[in-house]
């Protein structure tokens, strides 16, 4: 299980590079940047992109409990592991 932390610091690197957080269920949410996410002690909140292109709205979003969590990717496949775990 993901805590905070590692996340935090994904979302903290700088140049931010985009992640895919990829869920207990099969689905995997794209986080373009890193105010998209919020993070709690033990949830995630993630905005989704609005369908309007043009638009500063976001389109909805998602709670998601880290024990959900299964994997954080960089765009360029690099995993990000929980602290205590090897990938």
């Amino acid at each position: 299980m993901y805590k905070p932390q590692p996340i935090i610091e994904a979302l903290r690197h700088a140049p931010f590079a985009p992640l895919r957080i990829e869920l207990s269920n099969g689905e995997v949410l794209p986080v373009s940047h890193p105010d998209q996410v919020w993070v709690m002690p033990t949830e995630l909140v993630v905005a989704k992109p609005s369908r309007d292109d043009r638009s500063a709205t976001i389109g909805g979003f998602s709670v998601i409990g880290l024990d959900h969590v299964v994997q954080i990717h960089r765009d360029a496949n690099a995993a990000i592991a929980p602290p205590d775990e090897e990938v």
